[in-house]
């Protein structure tokens, strides 16, 4: 049935709570862009409740996914894709005024983010963290967070901001070239596990 969408913009939808239902997931396989905007009810982007479905559509081909004005937008995804929801062509995602989202993405996509160039997040009151894992990590355990193709991020006004990911963790983002962070209690350049005295070095070009 869109089988042959590349971009849907969803827009002052009051009464959708899934964009995206799980049933339909599977019709979207081409679907590059996404722009959901100004929907009162919505609480779910990505709806995955049936792995079965989700399983058969294997990589997504999304680049970009605009957020806007979503006041009780509660997830992206509402579960764990666990690999079978893949993000490898996504290149920029802007998340702005979503007041009760609570974190961006699963902990088990991170791997998949290969070429994202541009995140963007502000003015969303409730984030806590950036990536979200289901369950509490090993101790000792240390995650790899690699973003090859990163060069611009933004996160303003996310005064419950408290981690980029909630274990121990290591960030290499090679070609960032612009942070902009302001408003926002994560210190992104300080990261006490990798760098006891506090100095974490990044190549960026631009820091507002």
């Amino acid at each position: 049935m869109f089988h042959n969408l590349t971009s849907l913009v969803v827009s002052q939808c009051d009464n959708l709570v899934h964009v995206i239902p799980s049933h339909l997931l599977p019709c979207f396989g081409n679907l590059e862009e996404l722009n959901v905007t100004g929907c009162s009810a919505v609480k779910v982007i990505f709806n995955i409740n049936d792995a079965r479905e989700t399983k058969a559509l294997g990589t997504f081909r999304l680049k970009k996914l605009f957020l806007y004005k979503l006041p009780i937008l509660e997830h992206v995804w509402d579960k764990d894709p666990e690999g079978n929801f893949c993000l490898q062509v996504l290149q920029e995602m802007s998340v702005i005024e979503c007041d009760t989202l609570k974190y961006l993405f699963p902990a088990s996509v991170a791997k998949d983010l290969t070429r994202l160039e541009l995140l963007r997040v502000t003015h969303c009151k409730e984030l806590v963290e950036i990536f979200s894992e289901n369950e509490i990590p090993a101790e000792g355990a240390t995650k790899e967070f690699m973003f090859p193709s990163l060069t611009s991020l933004y996160i303003t006004k996310l005064p419950a901001l408290k981690y980029f990911y909630r274990g121990l963790h290591k960030l290499e983002w090679p070609v960032l070239k612009e942070l902009y962070a302001y408003r926002c209690n994560l210190v992104i350049l300080e990261c006490q596990e990798d760098h006891p005295e506090g100095q974490a070095l990044v190549p960026v070009e631009k820091v507002c």
